[in-house]
């Protein structure tokens, strides 16, 4: 084996209302992540505001090496993902890169992971 390291993108758990957060710690830890997120315009009492939501509530990939993934699961703020034997579920580059692509151009982009991660 070469002494290049092989990175995979983990999905990961995050608490309510928390993903900019977790971002923001991402961000300091120096991880690649995606939380993806649209513009939404609500109105309170007349007034609008617009505003970032999660695209998928709860979710977030990261990306890390296996050298890395200690301390994806040191991090309180947030859960990996398991299948159903325990394993933490991983995409690799070339699935995220399809799941980014799809989900910047659909409507219902909850549903589109869900495909992706059971196939």
């Amino acid at each position: 084996m070469s002494g290049q390291e092989i990175y995979k993108w983990f999905i990961v758990h995050v608490a309510y209302r928390n993903e900019g957060y977790v971002k923001n710690l991402l961000d300091i830890a120096g991880l690649a992540y995606y939380i993806p997120f649209k513009s939404v315009t609500r109105t309170w009492k007349g007034v609008k505001k617009e505003f970032q939501v999660p695209v998928i509530p709860f979710c977030a990939f990261v990306r890390v090496a296996q050298s890395d993934f200690i301390m994806l699961q040191m991090m309180k703020e947030l859960s990996l993902v398991l299948d159903g034997e325990g394993n933490s579920l991983s995409l690799s580059d070339e699935r995220m890169e399809v799941i980014r692509t799809t989900l910047d151009a659909s409507e219902n982009p909850g549903a589109l992971v869900l495909e992706f991660i059971n196939e």
